[in-house]
């Protein structure tokens, strides 16, 4: 049977037990029996096919899995060989992700795997590898949860993003259309593409839509999409609600990275954990507030394991039950990254406390009233540096403005004020991940 035929059905496969899996779990007492059987069954494989895994699980009764020591992506590309169960090396692997950077060609396998380069949002690479199968199982899962339509209806998907992938070969078909764009060029040199293609899904990062967004909104381009869908990024209230206005639909968002596909929103807009993939602990920064950093053991990955995997993220619980009735759980959104996260000096004290970026989101989304992008940057425990693009008017006026906001957020926070320093934003390159507030040193709280 050729390849293509192949992926094809596997694909078919993986889409249609994805669906009826979302609603297949009466109780979270079913979905989370059920999730012990594959997790173990998977921790048996892992551990007979991953040198790195079986040293780190030595003597380990499988029933405590949940309690077994933690591993994150340090640990990963610094026993990558022994990590993966093909036994690729880090610098064969990475030879070929860089190759394929370099030519733009991502065709390229070892030993039948797909090899990724993933720049992350810190700048520190990290490599994926996944075999043909484990690729099939993504895509058909993928187009599950990201579809509005079903999978045999004709669709037309722009995807925008900085690498392509051989994961995604499989979405062409004789119903589905697939089309990528590549972020090392410049945006408005594939208007006219993009225009041609006339896509029905457009897919990208929520500074690359919002972009989209002012040409559509400048009459530059006059697609017509009927879902917009938001990976890659943090995607903050403000930016989504531009724009949905802009092009008139909702907006959903996946919450997908080197580690696996984590969550993706339903009919709904709840953005649901995918737990028929994996399960997520949760490492509390401030349960409180509902602050936590997932710790992931996705069952299905079986050439680069991820048990008990620590994401670097910052993640939002929610209480809720979402109305579309899926167990799954739901987060109220993703904060952003560990080191997004702002850390002052408390009133009159040497402690320590955080501020999420999300607080600090909103604070600039009030405050602005004639900026067009910004960045907020903590360069020390008592400096803050806030660079702003104005669109017109008194830029003196917007940044006192802006001051004022952030010392009441201080104030809020019982935190001493930091000094501000404001700066002019340069030009944002949509080939990297924007990053509105971040953290550029480390610290450790308690």
């Amino acid at each position: 049977m050729p390849i293509q035929t192949t992926s094809a059905l596997r694909v078919a496969t993986a889409w249609w037990k994805a669906r009826s899996r979302q609603h297949r779990f009466k109780s979270r007492e079913s979905l989370e029996a059920w999730q012990e059987k594959q997790v173990q069954s998977h921790l048996r494989y892992v551990i007979r096919n991953s040198g790195y895994y079986r040293d780190l699980f030595a003597d380990q009764d499988i029933a405590n899995w949940r309690s077994f020591p933690t591993t994150d992506k340090q640990a990963m590309m610094a026993n990558f060989g022994r990590y993966n169960t093909l036994g690729i090396g880090k610098e064969e692997a990475l030879a070929v992700a860089r190759t394929a950077e370099q030519t733009r060609d991502f065709k390229p396998t070892i030993r039948g795997a797909t090899v990724g380069l993933s720049s992350g949002t810190s700048g520190n690479f990290s490599l994926f590898l996944s075999s043909n199968q484990e690729s099939c199982w993504f895509v058909g899962t993928a187009l599950a949860r990201l579809l509005r339509r079903s999978i045999f209806s004709k669709q037309r998907i722009a995807f925008f993003h900085r690498a392509h992938s051989n994961l995604y070969n499989s979405l062409q078909s004789g119903r589905i259309q697939y089309q990528f764009f590549d972020l090392t060029n410049e945006l408005e040199q594939q208007f006219e593409k993009l225009e041609t293609f006339a896509p029905t899904l457009i897919i990208g990062p929520p500074f690359v839509l919002s972009q989209l967004g002012k040409a559509k909104r400048d009459s530059t381009i006059s697609i017509v999409p009927r879902n917009l869908l938001s990976v890659a990024e943090v995607l903050d209230d403000s930016t989504a609600a531009q724009i949905k206005s802009d092009f008139g639909i909702p907006l959903d968002e996946a919450y997908i990275c080197t580690e696996g596909f984590i969550a993706a929103t339903c009919q709904h807009g709840s953005l649901h954990v995918n737990e028929d993939l994996l399960v997520m602990q949760k490492e509390w920064l401030d349960e409180s507030q509902r602050r936590f950093v997932p710790i992931i053991t996705d069952f299905r990955r079986r050439v680069q394991p991820m048990i008990r995997y620590r994401l670097d993220d910052v993640l939002v619980d929610s209480q809720a039950n979402c109305e579309c009735g899926s167990q799954f759980a739901v987060l109220e959104r993703i904060e952003g990254r560990c080191d997004d996260v702002l850390v002052l000096r408390k009133n009159n004290s040497d402690e320590l406390r955080r501020i999420f970026p999300d607080f600090v989101r909103r604070t600039m989304a009030f405050a602005c009233e004639k900026t067009k992008q910004y960045r907020v940057i903590q360069e020390g425990i008592d400096c803050l540096t806030i660079e702003l693009e104005i669109e017109s008017g008194s830029r003196q006026q917007e940044q006192r403005r802006i001051e004022r906001s952030l010392l009441e957020l201080c104030s809020r926070f019982e935190c001493a004020p930091p000094k501000f320093n404001f700066a002019e934003l340069g030009p944002q390159d949509h080939r990297f991940k924007v990053r509105r507030v971040q953290r550029n040193f480390e610290t450790v709280l308690t």
